[in-house]
């Protein structure tokens, strides 16, 4: 019987909800041995396996609350990724009947925050996060397990964010139309001996950018605030609106909505296009020292 996503556990005590995409890649690379100029293979045998969860969520109050931008989330009590089986002329199968798949020990990072405001409508998600587990093996060995005839938590919803304004040295940048934050995380893995699974994933280094679209091209102005040059950062603050149930937006002044910033930095025009009668746009890269982040902030 057909099955469809379901609630992500990262561990015992955190469910990542509102997910919309994910599962697992194993990345399993089998090994080919080969006689002298031998043309077929004579031996195959597995080589390196790299496997690495991947989630695309709306979640972001779980996410920014739990998930630091710079170490990400260390789960060391099982991360697992369950599936909600079918039931024939009905909806989905209670009780026992569901599979789920699971790894003890994972290091989870977020790979981008992105917002549009073309994105709103109907039943879209609002913005959302993309993240990565990365497991890891204690000995060596295969270290996911598929499992048959599990139960499943009841699922719930949390809350759901829009694009809000964004501003770059104290100043609202005109007609930015979206953005993508990208917290950098560069993962290491190291193998022990010819063991087949990563027994060490660590973070190697951090490259934090937050790309910018904008419509307002006197932004790229020497006088804009840009330039099409560098500039240099003071501060940044990208938000994200927080919805409320039965009406558009939480008050700006609510403390509930997300930012994300930098301190300090240095931002470069990427590039400035058009298209025929389409509005032409610029995408602007801030480049920071220390991405920071959280779900807590009322709006400029």
């Amino acid at each position: 019987m057909q099955s469809t996503l379901y609630d992500a556990n990262l561990g015992s005590s955190l469910k990542l909800r509102q997910i919309f995409d994910g599962g697992w890649r194993t990345q399993g690379n089998p090994v080919i041995a080969r006689s002298t100029a031998g043309l077929d293979p004579a031996e195959i045998y597995g080589g390196r396996a790299d496997p690495v969860a991947d989630f695309q969520s709306s979640d972001l109050v779980t996410i920014l609350t739990n998930i630091d931008p710079a170490a990400g989330l260390i789960v060391s009590d099982t991360l697992t990724l369950p599936f909600q089986k079918r039931a024939s002329a009905a909806t989905y199968a209670a009780g026992a009947n569901h599979f789920a798949s699971s790894a003890t020990k994972a290091l989870v990072v977020v790979t981008n925050i992105s917002t549009a405001r073309d994105q709103e409508g109907d039943d879209s998600p609002g913005a959302m996060a993309t993240l990565e587990a990365h497991v890891e093996s204690s000995d060596g060995a295969d270290p996911l397990t598929g499992s048959s005839g599990n139960s499943l938590a009841a699922t719930a919803f949390v809350d759901q964010f829009a694009m809000g304004p964004v501003q770059v040295n104290g100043t609202t940048v005109t007609d930015a139309v979206g953005f993508r934050v990208n917290p950098g995380i560069e993962v290491y893995k190291q193998y022990t001996e010819s063991l087949t699974y990563p027994t060490l994933v660590a973070i190697r280094m951090r490259t934090p950018t937050i790309e910018i679209d904008v419509e307002d091209l006197d932004s790229f102005a020497n006088s804009g605030g840009f330039g099409l040059g560098f500039s240099g950062l003071t501060s940044t603050g990208c938000f994200l609106r927080r919805r409320l149930d039965g009406a558009q937006f939480e008050p700006d002044i609510s403390a509930v909505h997300a930012k994300m910033s930098f301190a300090t930095g240095i931002a470069s025009v990427q590039t400035i296009r058009g298209s025929g009668h389409d509005d032409a746009s610029g995408t602007i890269i801030l480049h920071g020292k220390a991405l920071s982040w959280s779900a807590t902030n009322a709006l400029p």
